[in-house]
Protein backbone atom coordinates (compact mmCIF):
# COMPACT_ATOMS: atom_id res chain seq x y z
CA UNK A 1 0.00 0.00 0.00
CA UNK A 2 2.74 2.44 0.35
CA UNK A 3 3.19 2.00 -3.44
CA UNK A 4 -0.41 3.09 -3.68
CA UNK A 5 -0.08 6.38 -1.15
CA UNK A 6 3.42 7.28 -2.93
CA UNK A 7 1.51 7.39 -6.39
CA UNK A 8 -1.19 9.45 -5.07
CA UNK A 9 1.00 12.11 -2.98
CA UNK A 10 2.91 12.09 -6.78
CA UNK A 11 -0.74 13.05 -8.59
CA UNK A 12 -1.68 15.84 -5.24
CA UNK A 13 1.86 17.52 -6.40
CA UNK A 14 1.08 17.30 -10.24
CA UNK A 15 -2.62 17.65 -10.27
CA UNK A 16 -3.18 19.86 -7.68
CA UNK A 17 -0.28 21.88 -7.05
CA UNK A 18 0.06 20.77 -3.55
CA UNK A 19 3.54 20.79 -1.75
CA UNK A 20 5.88 17.97 -1.31
CA UNK A 21 9.49 16.57 -2.83
CA UNK A 22 7.61 14.99 -5.73
CA UNK A 23 11.18 13.61 -7.74
CA UNK A 24 12.10 11.91 -4.44
CA UNK A 25 8.52 10.46 -3.75
CA UNK A 26 8.28 9.17 -7.43
CA UNK A 27 11.66 7.58 -6.89
CA UNK A 28 10.39 5.72 -4.00
CA UNK A 29 7.57 4.84 -5.46
CA UNK A 30 9.08 3.16 -9.12
CA UNK A 31 11.30 1.64 -6.12
CA UNK A 32 8.89 -0.59 -4.40
CA UNK A 33 6.77 -1.04 -7.34
CA UNK A 34 9.83 -2.96 -8.74
CA UNK A 35 10.26 -4.67 -5.33
CA UNK A 36 6.66 -5.49 -5.40
CA UNK A 37 6.61 -6.99 -9.07
CA UNK A 38 10.05 -8.80 -8.59
CA UNK A 39 9.34 -10.18 -5.31
CA UNK A 40 5.47 -10.35 -4.52
CA UNK A 41 3.92 -11.72 -6.97
CA UNK A 42 3.94 -15.66 -6.90
CA UNK A 43 3.83 -18.19 -10.25
CA UNK A 44 0.43 -17.92 -10.82
CA UNK A 45 0.51 -14.48 -10.98
CA UNK A 46 -1.01 -12.66 -7.57
CA UNK A 47 0.36 -11.01 -5.20
CA UNK A 48 1.33 -12.10 -1.95
CA UNK A 49 1.07 -11.59 1.19
CA UNK A 50 4.84 -10.93 1.65
CA UNK A 51 7.87 -12.13 -0.05
CA UNK A 52 8.92 -15.42 0.35
CA UNK A 53 5.11 -16.67 0.39
CA UNK A 54 2.51 -17.82 -1.85
CA UNK A 55 -0.29 -17.05 0.40
CA UNK A 56 -2.36 -14.03 -1.11
CA UNK A 57 -3.62 -11.61 1.37
CA UNK A 58 -7.17 -10.11 0.62
CA UNK A 59 -5.76 -6.58 1.79
CA UNK A 60 -4.21 -6.40 -1.32
CA UNK A 61 -7.51 -6.57 -3.38
CA UNK A 62 -7.42 -2.71 -2.46
CA UNK A 63 -4.32 -2.27 -4.68
CA UNK A 64 -6.16 -3.07 -7.76
CA UNK A 65 -8.49 0.17 -8.24
CA UNK A 66 -5.29 1.60 -6.51
CA UNK A 67 -2.29 1.51 -8.90
CA UNK A 68 -2.17 0.30 -12.40
CA UNK A 69 0.10 -3.25 -12.51
CA UNK A 70 1.24 -5.14 -15.65
CA UNK A 71 -0.42 -8.00 -14.33
CA UNK A 72 -4.14 -6.39 -14.11
CA UNK A 73 -5.10 -6.32 -18.07
CA UNK A 74 -9.00 -6.91 -18.84
CA UNK A 75 -7.79 -10.52 -19.30
CA UNK A 76 -6.88 -11.16 -15.56
CA UNK A 77 -8.81 -8.16 -13.87
CA UNK A 78 -10.65 -8.85 -11.79
CA UNK A 79 -10.25 -12.02 -11.05
CA UNK A 80 -13.36 -13.02 -11.19
CA UNK A 81 -14.17 -11.80 -14.45
CA UNK A 82 -13.86 -14.92 -17.23
CA UNK A 83 -14.28 -18.28 -17.77
CA UNK A 84 -13.44 -19.57 -15.01
CA UNK A 85 -16.67 -18.76 -12.67
CA UNK A 86 -17.40 -20.76 -10.36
Amino acid sequence: MSWAALDRAVKAIQHCGLPGPEQRWIEVRDDIRARVLQRGVCDAGYFTQYEGTEEVDASLLLLAPSVSSPLMTPDTWPPWNGSNET
